[in-house]
């Protein structure tokens, strides 16, 4: 597979760099470029978000006998997919490392996984992101103002995009499970974006860091 170079710098630099806002407005404009490019037909053979979710199910059903965040996120997840807006070709995969400067075009997303699906689902991992500098994703404050940059530029509810961050912040530590690898920052994530849609979360028990589940 021939693929176009890419040799610019991605969104990182400009959050670490104090412009966070600015990075995240540059996300909704690429999401807007790529929902509503001109095509006649959606594709074959992509995949469902009922079955990107498959993971996360998978977790809940094994904690069925206890109250996770794995189970909440499932829930979640099981409610959007029930009620999904129109269907779009989706990235899959939007963060802020899979967006890199061209010198010419501008912009680019990287990296697609070939998803379809509600538009919100694909600016949630945004939201979570960059990873590496987790003390300013993980912030409640700048987690809702960069959904409410988001969900303006394309025309989302916030509630529905945060709760699609939810269900995805679940879903990728369900990945890290699955991989041996940390999932700390996504279960962070999960709890920040829970108190921020459902404010009664803050009063369960503090959640344990062992990456197993949050009781």
């Amino acid at each position: 597979m021939l693929l176009e170079y890419v040799d610019g710098g991605d969104l990182t630099e400009p959050v670490k760099n104090g412009r966070d806002d600015e990075a995240t407005k540059i996300i909704a404009d690429v999401l807007n470029t790529l929902h509503f490019a001109s095509r006649s037909e959606i594709p074959d053979h992509l995949t469902p978000l009922s079955q990107r979710f498959q993971s996360l199910f998978d977790k809940a059903n094994q904690d069925r006998e206890q109250d996770s965040i794995y189970r909440r996120g499932a829930a979640v997840a099981r409610d959007l997919l029930c009620e999904q807006g129109p269907a779009h070709v989706l990235h899959g995969d939007i963060h802020h490392e899979n967006i890199r400067q061209h010198r010419e075009r501008g912009w680019l997303a990287i990296d697609p996984k070939g998803l379809i699906g509600e538009r919100a689902y694909d600016a949630a991992n945004a939201l979570c992101n960059p990873h590496s500098l987790p003390k300013i994703v993980q912030n409640p404050e700048r987690l809702i103002r960069q959904a409410d940059i988001i969900a303006t530029a394309l025309d989302l509810d916030r509630k529905r995009l945060l709760s699609y961050t939810f269900a995805h912040a679940c879903l990728s530590a369900c990945w890290s499970l699955e991989d041996g690898d940390d999932p700390s920052h996504a279960l962070a994530m999960a709890e920040i974006t829970e108190s921020c849609i459902n404010p009664d979360a803050g009063s369960r028990p503090a959640p344990h860091r062992n990456g197993v589940n949050f009781s």
